[in-house]
């Protein structure tokens, strides 16, 4: 890892996320393969039993789907954070006359400046573009968990590197 921090694409982090959209009801996340599994199979009798109380010509497309085929995965890329851009964060994220930091303001800055791409379509196959407007309009458990997700990405990249 260099003392100087690129903007070169390849040296881009990749933050990926697994989840089940719930439509208006949000989104389900996975933290690892355990929690993705024990979804899939209660999700599987779930569907299963309900599948029962209709004649086999009758079942709603809704049940045909299995619930693994229901599982999406995200790829967000994030910039490491040089010494400017955290100073910019910070700068953004202080509370007027104090030495407090907003951390609402704080995560969001961080998705601002670092979240530089990710691999999100709309309904019509098309790339959603990221922008503050975006930003803004994320599910709030979506964005908290690539922020963590990027942190620990870095923790563990810093990690290794002591044993490189």
């Amino acid at each position: 890892m260099s003392i100087i921090v690129s903007d070169k694409q390849e040296n881009l982090i990749k933050v990926s996320m697994r989840y089940v959209s719930k439509g208006h009801n949000g989104v389900v996340i996975f933290n690892d393969e355990g929690e993705e599994r024990e979804w899939i199979e209660s999700h599987a009798v779930a569907i299963a039993n309900k599948k029962l109380e209709y004649n086999i010509d009758e079942i709603p497309k809704s049940l045909m789907k299995s619930p693994s085929e229901k599982i999406e995965e995200l790829n967000t890329f994030w910039k490491r954070m040089d010494w400017g851009t955290q100073n910019k964060i910070l700068k953004e994220s202080r509370v007027p006359d104090s030495d407090d930091i907003d951390y609402m303001i704080y995560q969001f800055s961080l998705m601002k400046y670092l979240m530089t791409d990710w691999d999100f379509m709309d309904k019509k196959g098309n790339k959603v573009p990221l922008d503050e407007r975006i930003f803004e309009k994320m599910d709030y458990k979506v964005a908290s968990h690539l922020i963590s997700r990027y942190e620990k990405e870095l923790n563990s990249e810093d990690e290794l590197a002591n044993f490189v």
